[in-house]
């Protein structure tokens, strides 16, 4: 059995795509043009698939190997039967975004794009703060939630108000900050209880002041303000 996807390169000129709808367009646009010539990214991305996991990437839809292919698309699959297919798909994805290039999974209808971004799919676009978090390199982690909070992801926005609520992250304490990213990034009942329990915590005159606001998913007032300058001005922007 065999998981199979479809790896493509949008034209430099082309915004990238914020929906699936986007993404879907422009795949079918590329899929659809006349056969370009190799890809170069193309060989580079299928040598270090095939020398990490040359049992897992042995289907390749187009009877290419290695990524030889003049078609705009590169059509393979993993094989689900290997004991490393996880990580093959997740080295599949890495590679493709270090290149620049996009994963498409028919099956799901999930595009991985070359900018990091997983459109319609919040939960997958922190996986790379996520990774970093894991691994120690907190700046990183930082630098990745914030990029897709400043978007309005809501697990990023969680993820910064517990950072400033615990110090984690190598962040200094911010109470009230943290109680509005909680309440903002909150995206399912474990969440909203958690959120809301902490939001409760603070006094009437804190509610009031309006860094935290009433409401199931405050909005505070500098939101709009540090969105649009892409919390420059924030107080913790630059290492709290």
């Amino acid at each position: 059995m065999s998981y199979t996807l479809q790896l493509w390169e949008k034209p430099v000129d082309w915004p990238w795509p914020t929906t699936k709808k986007e993404a879907d367009e422009q795949f079918e646009r590329v899929s659809d043009s006349p056969p370009p010539g190799q890809n170069p990214k193309f060989l580079e991305w299928g040598r270090v698939l095939q020398e990490r996991y040359p049992e897992a990437m042995d289907v390749w839809l187009d009877g290419s190997e290695d990524g030889v292919t003049d078609d705009a698309t590169l059509g393979f699959g993993i094989n689900t039967r290997t004991e490393h297919w996880d990580a093959a798909f997740n080295l599949a994805w890495d590679q493709a975004t270090r290149l620049g290039l996009n994963l498409y999974d028919p099956q799901s209808g999930v595009h991985y794009l070359g900018n990091g971004d997983t459109p319609e799919e919040p939960d997958l676009q922190v996986r790379h703060a996520e990774a970093a978090r894991k691994a120690g390199d907190l700046d990183t982690a930082w630098a990745e939630y914030r990029r897709h909070a400043v978007r309005g992801n809501p697990h990023a926005l969680y993820a910064l108000g517990r950072a400033l609520r615990f110090g984690t992250l190598d962040r200094r304490r911010h109470f009230e900050l943290a109680a509005a990213l909680q309440m903002m990034g909150a995206h399912d009942r474990a969440t909203r209880e958690d959120a809301e329990a902490f939001y409760e915590r603070f006094p009437a005159e804190a509610k009031g002041r309006g860094s935290i606001s009433n409401g199931p998913r405050p909005r505070a007032p500098w939101w709009p303000r540090w969105r649009r300058s892409r919390w420059s001005a924030w107080p913790c922007a630059s290492g709290c």
